[in-house]
């Protein structure tokens, strides 16, 4: 049997930070959705079973952006076809060569022109061309996750031997 808090703690859990200045996540909530807000992250946690046998918490997260997404092929292909061969120049909105490089290294695909810089597109991740499209997935992300009620009870089984 599990006490109280041990319950409490098994229980899915949802949370939101908004990205309203550079290099700053803000706590907020999902029925609040900043008007300056050009992204979000969003963490997501609820109970598993360990190979051990024992209940611990699984945490997943994942990022919303406003902006505009570009392809680090694509990029990188621009920069190869361009004339001049600086490589500190900047392709297009803070997005250097040095950095899609990088980003191309570690596997990303996709990175996000924001109003603050750049971001790589990890998986889930997912870009927005407006603020209110962003703020809408919000809703949405928020109504599917209250539509279970989802209950954390120890189970009471009583077993009739005969």
């Amino acid at each position: 049997m599990y006490n109280d808090d041990e319950l409490q703690s098994m229980m899915p859990r949802m949370s939101i930070e908004y990205r309203i200045e550079a290099g700053f996540l803000n706590n907020g909530t999902f029925d609040n959705i900043p008007e300056n807000a050009f992204g979000a992250h969003i963490v997501t946690s609820f109970p598993i079973v360990g190979a051990d046998g024992k209940f611990r918490n699984f945490r997943t997260s994942y990022d919303l952006f406003v902006g505009k997404v570009f392809e680090v092929k694509e990029l990188l292909e621009q920069i190869n076809n361009q004339t001049e061969n600086n490589n500190t120049m900047f392709v297009t909105d803070g997005i250097s060569e040095e950095m899609i490089k990088e980003y191309q290294e570690a596997g990303i695909q996709n990175v996000v022109s924001t109003k603050n810089g750049v971001a790589p597109l990890r998986y889930g991740d997912v870009a927005f061309a407006t603020q209110e499209e962003m703020a809408a997935a919000i809703t949405k992300i928020n109504q599917t996750f209250k539509s279970v009620d989802i209950l954390v009870q120890n189970a009471e089984t009583p077993r009739i031997h005969r």
